[in-house]
């Protein structure tokens, strides 16, 4: 079946944690995704679906700030279809702006969210970092392997110092864009 139909979510510490498998196991796997959360990857489903048949717990983790993000851009697009549409594929500033004004229009009817817009968003890897490494100290696990795809590989490497990772797996390119030069925060 779908990988994302046999998802549990479960609220810890305030955070609805998607995960398969038990979250009191000893060993654990967390899956650390691209800052394009609109992209999913079938191979990376593929091997958490193949781990968690064969036994494995199987964690996503995700920014605070990206799961406010896709909530008001599903909101958006259920409510507003045809405008959603046209901010689409309209690709100037100006639809851009409405896209983001109605976002935060929205944003009013969830105040426990406003933090997302009150604040800078705070989506640099060591922010993210950050975040993770509360993820990791609040989860049961006692011992966690880390898999990434691309930005995820980033703030992964940031974390693997924290006494519950035993080992980290980084795919696509996370360090060094094939096609550009060197970034500092790579």
């Amino acid at each position: 079946g779908n990988l994302h139909n046999l998802v549990t979510i479960t609220p810890v510490n305030g955070v609805g944690i998607r995960h398969l498998g038990m979250l009191d196991a000893d060993d654990a796997v967390v899956v650390v995704g691209r800052n394009n959360v609109k992209k999913t990857s079938p191979f990376i489903d593929e091997i958490m679906l193949d781990l968690h048949k064969n036994g494995m717990t199987v964690l996503w983790y995700k920014h605070p700030d990206t799961e406010t993000m896709l909530m008001l851009g599903d909101q958006f697009q259920r409510t507003f279809s045809r405008l959603h549409e046209y901010c689409k594929t309209s690709g100037t500033r100006q639809a851009a702006w409405l896209a983001s004004a109605v976002k935060a229009m929205l944003l009013l009817g969830h105040p426990t969210k406003w933090g997302y817009f009150l604040t800078r968003r705070r989506t640099a890897p060591k922010h993210v970092a950050t975040d993770l490494r509360r993820f990791l100290r609040a989860l049961p696990a006692k011992r966690v392997s880390l898999i990434s795809q691309s930005a995820g590989g980033i703030v992964s490497s940031l974390v693997e110092d924290e006494p519950k990772v035993r080992g980290l797996v980084c795919l696509g390119y996370p360090f060094k864009h094939p096609t550009k030069g060197w970034a500092p925060y790579r």
